[in-house]
């Protein structure tokens, strides 16, 4: 994990204005073996890496958690893990 920041993209009633930086960690590259895919490790890691975030927001300020998403597959493992797109910011690298 490192410090990040991101921009919100909805127009909610938020009382941080649209355009400005929220003080986030990014979550650059989770892997899990190809032999434990599939057995929920991933998620194991994500709710982990939650947690230590958690922790550090309380210390920080951080406001946001934002994941690298490599590929379409990758974002997807995210969507799922977490179980609300709407509140997953990714900056996926792929095209």
């Amino acid at each position: 994990m490192t410090a990040s920041t991101a921009r919100c993209r909805s127009r909610s009633s938020s009382p941080i204005p649209r355009s400005s930086p929220i003080p986030a960690l990014l979550v650059a590259r989770l892997a899990v073996d190809r032999s434990a895919q599939g057995l929920g490790v991933g998620t194991g890691l994500m709710l982990a890496a939650l947690r230590i975030a958690e922790k550090v927001a309380d210390q920080v300020g951080v406001f946001a958690v934002t994941v690298d998403a490599l590929n379409p597959r990758a974002k997807s493992f995210y969507q799922d893990a977490l179980a609300s797109p709407s509140c997953l910011m990714t900056r996926t690298t792929c095209t």
